[in-house]
């Protein structure tokens, strides 16, 4: 799967094997970890125009059909739709597109195979912001994406 922060200006991508058997609130928790965020938002899945998947499927009003994240795997929602996203922190949409690679090497245990860009800022206003802070070169050495730290931590989980 590559997954890939969606705007324009901002370069964050990350491929990852996951275990099939996952469900989209485990993905959430991978997501968090690969992304080096710290799980302060609320979040939801999309697939198509037909379905929405969260935790707490209560406060999701769409029009959609609802699953909660432990109805379905990823493995089920790949082999169902290409593509889906992932929304993250709602005052500013955080959405990564999670697309399937059709070279999908599942396994035992999540794995960061390749990365591009570092990880962003949970805390931000807006993009603007998020632009600001790549422009002035991510002072905050916390933000480094650091593959083996991050693939460490996914094994261990």
């Amino acid at each position: 799967m590559i997954l890939t922060l969606e705007h324009p200006d901002i370069k964050v991508k990350r491929t990852v094997s996951i275990p099939e058997n996952t469900n989209p609130g485990d993905l959430h928790e991978i997501i968090q970890k690969i992304m080096g965020w710290d799980n302060r938002h609320m979040y939801f899945f999309s697939a198509g125009d037909s379905i929405e998947i969260t935790a707490d499927p209560e406060g999701i009003i769409s029009g959609k059909r609802i699953l909660k994240s432990g109805d379905i795997t990823v493995g089920e929602l790949t082999d169902n739709f290409d593509e889906f996203s992932y929304y993250y922190e709602m005052c500013c949409f955080r959405t990564l597109n999670i697309v399937k690679t059709g070279e999908e090497a599942y396994r035992e245990y999540p794995e960061v195979k390749a990365y591009e860009g570092e990880n962003l800022p949970e805390e931000t206003g807006s993009y603007s912001e998020i632009l600001e802070l790549i422009g002035n070169g991510f002072p905050d050495e916390s933000l480094k994406f650091d593959l083996e730290t991050v693939n460490s931590e996914l094994k261990d989980k």
